[in-house]
C-alpha cells in the first residue's frame, strides 16, 4: 500500500546503523543544532524511518530523522 503526503518542507538526517536510543538522540540532536544554526523552526513533529529489515548488518541499515520546518 502506498500512502501520498501532501507537500510540506522537511529537514532529513539518514544515518547507517542500527536504531537504537543513543543512536537516535545523537542523530536528533545534529538535525536540530543544524535547524537551529540556519534560523529555521521546527512546524511539526518529529518522524522517524527505518528502512531495513532487521536482517541487514548494521552498517548497512539506512535510518532517518524528519522534522518539519
Amino acid at each position: 500500500m502506498r500512502s501520498r503526503r501532501g507537500g510540506e518542507r522537511l529537514a532529513v538526517v539518514r544515518f547507517s546503523g542500527y536504531a537504537n536510543a543513543q543512536s537516535i538522540a545523537a542523530a536528533e540532536k545534529r538535525l536540530r543544532d543544524w535547524i537551529a544554526a540556519r534560523g529555521l523552526a521546527a512546524t511539526g513533529e518529529v518522524e522517524y524511518a527505518y528502512y531495513d529489515s532487521p536482517m541487514i548488518p548494521g552498517p548497512l541499515r539506512r535510518n532517518e530523522i524528519l522534522i518539519p520546518v
